[in-house]
């Protein structure tokens, strides 16, 4: 119960200092609560409209991609910065895609090309119908595995909705086949990398040396909220492998189209944003189109 209550307050709190409900506080209120009462009531799939003409298809499975019904966009910067980063063409990559959010975000709204993996067969399938449902297959590409330092089959958890995460013990999981980055890269190099798979982004990267050398990838949003632990890594370790490739940690201010050099990653946010050249990148902010967001344009 008491688990339940601080769950709550964490949200409402979340919610309540969301930039882009600021305005409109208490209907992002009044969505929270009507999702998850009329979820327990009757778990229907819903569909609810998103970001431009994209829609999302919703359930009680899916908490954490539901935040963004709430606040519109639930990682407000980086989501922004991917939005104000790529154009139309580019070739994005969405490593722990889950059902698709931020894919919608790169090929529904801008229009690029995007490579979305998601291991865990059922929530794949949510990305294949999320694909459907927006009409992109044709700029998406799904691939059914996981991404790690080498190739073979390893367990992964498939309970946990979008905090579903490789296990190196527990054989209760379900196996999967895992790759490297660079052994299925293939000709599209892309501009951006979105990776977000719960601790294991060390993995990636030691997989991708090759893609993360490229030139032209120009920028990395990465999940660093220290559950990198679990498998013998760090932050500190991840910052250091990726500034190695050649990037910078930034903080991006997505309203005043500002960006700001930082000296480490980002320790007041699950998600660090890094570039390579900062200038051409604030060129490319500061041209980028603006999109209506909830009651704003950002």
């Amino acid at each position: 119960m008491k688990r339940n209550i601080k769950r709550l307050i964490r949200s409402l709190k979340f919610i309540w200092n969301h930039p882009l409900v600021k305005g409109e506080r208490f209907r992002a209120f009044a969505r929270y609560f009507y999702f998850h009462i009329s979820t327990r009531i009757k778990n229907q799939e819903r569909i609810i409209p998103f970001i431009s003409s994209t829609k999302i298809n919703f359930n009680r499975d899916m908490n954490g991609t539901s935040t963004n019904y709430f606040t519109y966009l639930s990682d407000f910067e980086e989501m922004l910065f991917l939005l104000h980063f790529l154009r139309s063409g580019d070739v994005f990559y969405d490593i722990g895609s889950n059902v698709g959010v931020w894919t919608l975000l790169a090929s529904g709204v801008v229009g690029s090309n995007t490579m979305a993996i998601e291991p865990v067969p059922e929530t794949f399938k949510k990305l294949i119908s999320h694909m459907r449902l927006n009409n992109i297959e044709s700029k998406v590409n799904c691939i059914n595995i996981a991404v790690g330092a080498k190739e073979g089959f390893v367990n992964i958890s498939s309970k946990s909705g979008a905090l579903n995460r490789i296990l190196l013990n527990d054989k209760n999981g379900i196996q999967v086949l895992q790759k490297p980055l660079d052994s299925i890269v293939g000709e599209l190099i892309p501009r951006l990398i979105k990776i977000d798979v719960e601790g294991f982004e060390h993995e990636v990267l030691k997989g991708g040396n090759e893609i993360f050398l490229n030139p032209k990838l120009e920028g990395i949003i990465i999940e660093l909220n220290g559950s990198s632990n679990k498998y013998g890594s760090s932050n500190d370790e991840i910052h250091s492998k990726i500034c190695e490739f050649g990037f910078h940690p930034i903080q991006y201010n997505p309203i005043k189209r500002e960006i700001l050099l930082l000296d480490q990653f980002n320790i007041h946010g699950h998600n660090t944003i890094y570039i390579r050249d900062f200038k051409k990148i604030k060129k490319l902010m500061i041209n980028a189109a603006s999109y209506k967001i909830g009651k704003i344009f950002v």
